[in-house]
């Protein structure tokens, strides 16, 4: 990556530029050093110019924090998000250089899915700042658009749903990968999103 007009706006809107190598065999979680990896990768147009999904530059914010903390991005948000709601260190998947994966790994119990989710409708309390909760709501930062609010969405198609005009969150949890099955995801998550306040 040889641009330095990448803001970390482009990274959480999917309008960095740089390539997403998407389908090609290549995907990051395989690279010993996942940001050795995503540093190598080439620009595929002008930062801001377009949406392309990303999972690729989502990983420059575990660098960032990195850089800016020294810390391994699951033990600084363990400190300021983690710990002050009370949930346990979770496990959090990551390269074998032991950086975790920032656009993946996360794994979290439906009850701490919950937690955040009611820290976002309380604007962010004292852990985050409640300018940057506007903005993830109004811009869609790593998130995405529901007629009633917003919603994160993760691997086997869990859900953390946030309807601020309502004040309800919904959380969709698969628990084994062999309940899994992609051929139904979409038609299960569409039904959710399409009746929230009868889920």
């Amino acid at each position: 990556i040889q641009d330095s007009r990448i803001t970390i706006l482009h990274i959480l809107t999917h309008k960095s530029g740089i390539s997403a190598e998407w389908n090609s065999g290549k995907e990051h979680g395989s690279a010993t050093d996942v940001y050795d990896y995503v540093l190598g990768l080439n620009m595929t147009h002008v930062p801001g110019e377009k949406f392309r999904y990303n999972n690729n530059a989502v990983e420059l914010l575990g660098l960032l924090v990195r850089i800016l903390t020294g810390k391994n991005l699951r033990d600084f948000l363990y400190e300021r998000l983690f710990k002050p709601l009370k949930i346990s260190k979770p496990t959090w998947y990551g390269d074998r250089s032991g950086n975790s994966y920032a656009s993946w790994g996360l794994c979290l119990d439906y009850i701490s899915m919950i937690k955040i989710g009611r820290l976002l409708l309380d604007r962010g309390g004292a852990i985050i700042s409640s300018r940057y909760v506007h903005k993830m709501e109004s811009l869609s930062l790593l998130t995405w658009k529901h007629p009633l609010g917003y919603y994160f969405e993760g691997y086997m198609g869990n859900l953390l749903l946030i309807l601020p005009k309502h004040h309800r969150v919904i959380v969709r949890l698969v628990q084994t990968p062999s309940k899994y099955n992609n051929n139904t995801q979409y038609t299960q998550l569409k039904k959710i999103l399409r009746r929230p306040l009868e889920a």
